[in-house]
């Protein structure tokens, strides 16, 4: 089946607008059979008007409709098992006029459901579902062009989803426990109360960035892993993974990780593993270990977390000679562009007592004003006659409105106590 033109828009007309299912006949025994190489597609509307059929052949993973170049028309296979089929048809439309619907109608798909036959060379009682609304279908095929390469296709994408329905159910299961504060400060949800014992960059620079597509909590072990067993080849999974153990205070399968998202290529691994060493959580603390990766792994890339920690380093002397110049070079840079003014704002976001003291600040600086008027009676001597009287003079200026700012400051009180004396 073409995409339908002109010829073909009645018919899908008919299924968009069609509110009723055919009834069912009584069902048909199962029957075991691999899916075709092949196979003849039928649909017809619900009012049993002209039928429209296509042919449609296996192409790897799914069935290109034969005679049509575009790439929105195939039809993948989501169930062939226990005799039951069901099908997904994509189509794109075709106005009159050769006006194109591509983008313009997200629905337009269906799902084609039915019963192998007994016979085994079509399906019964076949339905349509889904974006393009209800009627009827079926599928025909020679019996003798069954293919266990396309089974196996369709069992192995099946067996995909499943394995991708319990990894995230481990995901769900690892970060269960939900975000909570801790002395104010906010412990992200899975880790542990140790998180809030960090100091707020390195908290900062553990934040998740990407979302967890696998298990956070699947084992990694220095001693045994040669960056290659993990089976994770994607640097920014690994990295993630790296982190959610840190956040954890499981340092061991945290560095495990980390160094594997560093020999993935990843520039943030490599500051991570600095991190580390500056921290002391893969052995004793090493500053100077710590700055080589900043310098080595970071700094050269311009990661913006290796210019910040290369910055405390000279500013602090802490795996650096102190450098007062250096480390102003670095801030200058960290003010001057994006990512760096990003890297500010985190530390310390993540702490109910900062976020307290700068809203309030910030309520103080932009505090709304007044008018005030101070007026005084001034003598004035008239020139003819002599006599004095008294006029009075107003001047006029702008103060802050106290009030209005203590009402101000008394809603941030309000909103940040809870959150500061907040505890698991």
């Amino acid at each position: 089946m073409k995409s339908p033109r002109v010829s073909g828009l009645a018919l899908l007309l008919l299924l968009s607008s069609c509110s009723s299912r055919t009834n069912l006949s009584a069902q048909t025994r199962p029957r075991s059979i691999d899916p075709p190489e092949k196979f003849r597609f039928c649909v017809r509307g619900p009012d049993g008007g002209n039928e429209s059929c296509e042919t449609d052949s296996w192409a790897q993973d799914h069935y290109n409709v034969d005679g049509s170049r575009d790439e929105l028309d195939y039809v993948t296979i989501t169930q062939w098992s226990g005799g039951k089929v069901v099908i997904r048809r994509n189509y794109r439309l075709t106005l009159p006029g050769n006006v194109s619907t591509r983008g313009m109608d997200p629905n337009a798909w269906m799902d084609c459901s039915g019963q192998i036959a007994s016979s085994g060379d079509h399906t019964e009682h076949g339905v349509i579902s889904g974006g393009m609304h209800e009627g009827t279908c079926s599928l025909t095929w020679d019996p003798g062009s069954s293919s266990r390469a396309v089974a196996k296709s369709v069992v192995e994408r099946q067996e995909t989803a499943a394995l991708w329905a319990k990894e995230n159910e481990r995901i769900k299961a690892a970060t269960a426990s939900p975000a909570h504060r801790v002395g104010g400060i906010l412990v992200p949800a899975g880790a542990s109360d140790v998180f809030a014992t960090y100091p707020d960059d390195v908290r900062a620079i553990l934040q998740p960035e990407h979302p967890l597509t696998l298990d956070p909590t699947r084992p990694c072990d220095d001693r045994k892993e040669d960056d290659t067993g993990t089976g994770v080849t994607d640097p920014v999974t690994a990295l993630e993974i790296g982190k959610f153990a840190l956040r954890r205070g499981e340092y061991a399968r945290g560095h495990c990780w980390i160094n594997h998202s560093a020999y993935l290529g990843s520039v943030r691994g490599a500051v991570l593993l600095g991190i580390m060493h500056l921290m002391g959580w893969n052995g004793p603390k090493d500053p100077k270990l710590a700055f080589h990766y900043f310098d080595g792994g970071g700094f050269r890339q311009r990661d913006p977390w290796a210019i910040y920690f290369m910055e405390q380093a000279f500013l602090n002397g802490n795996g650096a000679t102190k450098d007062k110049a250096k480390a102003a070079g670095f801030d200058t840079y960290l003010m001057t562009h994006d990512d760096g003014q990003q890297v500010y704002a985190m530390i310390g976001a993540d702490d109910a007592n900062v976020m307290w003291r700068a809203e309030r600040m910030k309520a103080m600086a932009d505090a709304s004003t007044k008018p005030e008027s101070t007026c005084s009676n001034s003598p004035r001597t008239d020139p003819r006659t002599g006599a004095i009287s008294y006029q009075q003079h107003c001047d006029t200026t702008y103060v802050v409105d106290n009030e209005a700012l203590q009402r101000k400051l008394a809603d941030i009180d309000r909103k940040y106590q809870a959150e500061m004396k907040q505890s698991k």
